[in-house]
């Protein structure tokens, strides 16, 4: 029997208990086992690697945006130590489906791989990082990359490039969770009107209590800044509204 796996890695934790999974997800026919089955298809989600803050916040943040200087410089932009992250990465999925699984080849083969990141700088070169850190090495000069003669001594020993695919962040129903869509628009109308909403944004405490913590989220996670003390009364309750909340703590 063949099998279609459909494997995440996400950067941002999304947690799922194991009963659920197991019950819902991962459950085969009795007389399904193991040994019968063959995987044919991974599909594999991360987010970007170590990088500079996105936006400054006034009175908080430490660091300009001319301090920001890797990556091209500025904010948001990817960091060497970013790219070290995701060439390990890179390595770790190599061993899994060229070494383990074996359902990749050895060398890059376009018909077998298909990489597609966000239209923004820092998940660009996390890409490209990742899929260097996949393949480079392993190609055959004359063959996957150019080999290297007197007149053309310069490319980079045993780099392959790897095309990375990308859309416009409008049509980007991928990777966006933002992207135009009539349907989440319903789905968001209907949480504003849910008794749960109502009732915590109806809340004199909650309403006191309800800052736009986005804002100082990006900035003091990545510098590793202490949250101002006025907000931290209000983040354990407000980390039951807000994941995004829970995950800046």
């Amino acid at each position: 029997m063949r099998l279609l796996a459909l494997i995440a890695v996400v950067g941002a934790a999304i947690a799922v208990p194991r009963s659920v999974r197991q019950a819902r997800y991962l459950a085969l026919p009795a007389d399904v086992k193991d040994e019968n089955l063959e995987l044919i298809f991974a599909h594999s989600l991360w987010r970007h690697g170590d990088r500079a803050a996105e936006h400054a916040v006034p009175g908080l943040d430490a660091f300009p945006e001319d301090a920001w200087t890797f990556g091209g410089g500025g904010y948001g932009e990817l960091s060497p130590e970013g790219m070290r992250m995701h060439f390990n990465l890179g390595r770790m999925i190599r061993k899994r489906y060229v070494d383990d699984f074996k359902i990749l080849s050895s060398a890059y083969s376009a018909k077998e791989i298909y990489v597609r990141s966000t239209d923004y700088n820092r998940t660009l070169i996390s890409a490209y990082s990742n899929v260097a850190g996949m393949y480079s090495g392993f190609g055959i000069a004359g063959q996957n990359f150019p080999e290297k003669t007197d007149d053309f001594p310069d490319w980079p020993t045993n780099y392959i490039p790897i095309p990375v695919h990308t859309v416009d962040y409008s049509t980007d129903y991928v990777g966006h969770p933002d992207a135009k869509c009539d349907r989440q628009d319903q789905l968001y109308e209907m949480i504003r009107q849910s008794p749960e909403y109502q009732s915590y944004i109806n809340d004199p405490q909650s309403r006191t209590e309800f800052p736009d913590y986005a804002i100082y989220c990006n900035p003091v996670v990545v510098q590793l800044l202490p949250w101002p003390k006025w907000t931290r009364s209000s983040l354990s309750s407000l980390s039951e509204f807000s994941p995004a909340v829970f995950f800046c703590k």
